[in-house]
């Protein structure tokens, strides 16, 4: 029995080293983790990349317009979103919706930049699956914390 026992602690530790160093993205990056905190607007018209508003695009300072995210924590959670946008003041990822901007509030979410090799839409959702998924891991194994 107890030879099971820490053969189980032995799997669990090797996963959690596992998908606390690798990353399915590969060498080139993406990946990077922020912690910011997030409102939402529902104003309609052009944004600053020249595209009209629409469901996935955010408002975004401190990343290049067109920079896709992963929001991994939150309501949005799952949601690849696209920095469009810049931000006036008051908030670091602004969310664009149509309906529901006030209900959303303040949030303190987790972004993740996908990498380029995500382009084709079944490697993104294995992406999207697995990051979330590890996400999940860590946060049961190490307790939140930011990255």
């Amino acid at each position: 029995m107890t030879r099971l026992v820490w053969l189980l602690l032995a799997l669990v530790l090797a996963f959690s080293v596992w998908l606390w160093w690798v990353d399915p993205a590969g060498a080139d990056g993406g990946g990077k983790v922020y912690n910011v905190s997030s409102t939402a607007y529902d104003d309609w018209g052009l944004m600053a990349s020249g595209n009209y508003v629409y469901d996935g695009a955010v408002a975004c300072n401190f990343l290049p317009l067109g920079t896709r995210t992963l929001v991994l924590s939150g309501s949005y959670a799952g949601r690849v979103l696209v920095v469009e946008d810049r931000i006036g003041w008051g908030s670091e990822y602004d969310i664009w919706m149509a309906t529901g901007a006030l209900q959303y509030g303040r949030q303190q979410i987790m972004i993740q930049l996908l990498p380029e090799l995500t382009s084709n839409p079944l490697q993104l959702d294995q992406y999207r699956a697995w990051t979330i998924g590890r996400a999940a891991w860590l946060r049961m194994l190490y307790g939140a914390r930011e990255q």
